[in-house]
């Protein structure tokens, strides 16, 4: 099924496709970023190629534009060393600051918004970890979060014995307009775009990347980029281990225009990330998670929706949200999500130079795809002075 963000038709390519000097496969958050920073670096021939893009993930998500990755600041110091963990934390959160400045250069109404992220505990040990990573993001030097107290919480309509952690640089948009918008600008720039064109196989020859479609036409490129999330092992035995596909799971309502408290007007989770959700633009509540609780979500390109996850998620919600207790359901949809092995993207060239990668993101996609895209530009274009943070997220085997 169809998600609510996918009423608004995405923007498919009718250019055939040809040989040219950059190919990009994949026409979601990262695909269509690196065609926007490859023709702002000065890039004139680039073709952008996609199999399907109603099965994009970006735009089976929840509009989350988020600092941080899937851990809190603690439990990221607990896998990296504190200034490792800063470094990341910066570069999401430069993530964050591009995709604003993008949507702004675009002049486009994507129903932006940065009014924060409030992340909620729902137990004694997840309200800890939200003081310790207040604690921590300050003394790095983050000084924009916070620690809320669960009496503060009813204002938003949540019911909570515990606290929750306020980040101030969070905020949201709807990502198909955001996407569509994007396209739009690099197809006024040149930019080639080709729909319907599966992919059985890249490879390199003679330092040249060679491209082999289903249809059986062959297309040559110096450079390509697989900008295809959890499709990329599909396409490359390199990511075989490397990144895995998952299946998150979103519904949504009918609008709520009477009974949403007023204070509610950003993303929010639970239960460390796992429960996430979003009230739209125009006025629905947009829920989604609970891929924890069952068997079967991970190691899956099925789109179909799990019945025991969406039963799960309204239940969910309707124990921790005021107004979600009798509300009707008009959406439910899910997506194939990319865990990387190393909890990082990987955004590189690949074991043959003419190949690249921007892909993995294993959560927080929106903002960090768009930012790894121009990270991965600066490394396509050679430039010398790169973020502390690209050797992180280089490809290493």
């Amino acid at each position: 099924m169809l998600g609510f963000w996918l009423c608004e038709e995405p923007r498919v390519g009718k250019h055939p496709p040809t040989d040219s000097s950059v190919i990009i496969i994949g026409s979601g958050f990262s695909g269509v970023s690196c065609a926007y920073f490859l023709q702002q670096a000065g890039c004139d021939d680039i073709l952008l190629i996609d199999d399907d893009c109603y099965k994009s993930a970006s735009f089976r998500n929840c509009g989350h534009i988020l600092p941080g990755l899937v851990e809190s600041m603690f439990a990221l110091q607990k896998i990296h060393p504190a200034p490792k963990a800063t470094q990341i934390w910066q570069f999401s959160l430069d993530c964050c600051t591009r995709i604003r400045q993008t949507i702004a250069a675009l002049a486009t109404d994507v129903d932006y918004q940065q009014n924060g992220y409030l992340v909620v505990a729902i137990d004694t040990t997840e309200e800890r970890e939200h003081l310790q990573s207040v604690a921590a993001l300050r003394d790095a030097g983050f000084t924009n979060n916070s620690y809320l107290q669960a009496s503060s919480l009813r204002k938003f309509g949540i019911r909570s014995e515990y606290g929750a952690r306020f980040d101030a640089d969070g905020a949201s948009a709807n990502p198909l307009k955001f996407r569509n918008a994007l396209l739009q600008f690099c197809l006024t720039q040149g930019l080639r775009y080709s729909s319907k064109q599966p992919v059985q196989s890249v490879r390199e020859q003679n330092s040249r990347a060679v491209i082999k479609l289903q249809s059986g036409k062959t297309l040559h490129a110096d450079i390509v980029v697989l900008a295809t999330n959890a499709y990329t092992s599909l396409l490359s035995p390199v990511f075989t281990n490397l990144i895995v596909p998952f299946r998150g799971q979103i519904i949504t309502s009918a609008p709520l225009l009477n009974t949403l408290p007023p204070a509610l007007n950003m993303p929010f989770s639970f239960n460390h990330g796992y429960e996430y959700g979003l009230i739209t633009a125009d006025k629905r509540l947009m829920f989604g998670g609970w891929r924890e609780n069952t068997a079967g979500e991970k190691y899956t390109y099925d789109l179909t929706p799990n019945p025991q996850v969406e039963s799960g998620l309204k239940d969910f919600a309707a124990r921790y949200l005021d107004f979600a207790g009798d509300i009707k359901w008009e959406y439910s949809h899910s997506g194939i999500m990319g865990s990387s092995a190393s909890g990082l993207p990987y955004v590189s060239s690949t074991p043959n130079t003419s190949i690249y990668v921007c892909a993995g993101f294993t959560g927080h996609g929106f903002s960090l795809a768009h930012g790894c895209a121009e990270l991965l530009t600066k490394i396509i274009m050679g430039e010398s002075d790169l973020p502390a943070v690209s050797k992180y997220l280089k490809l290493s085997i």
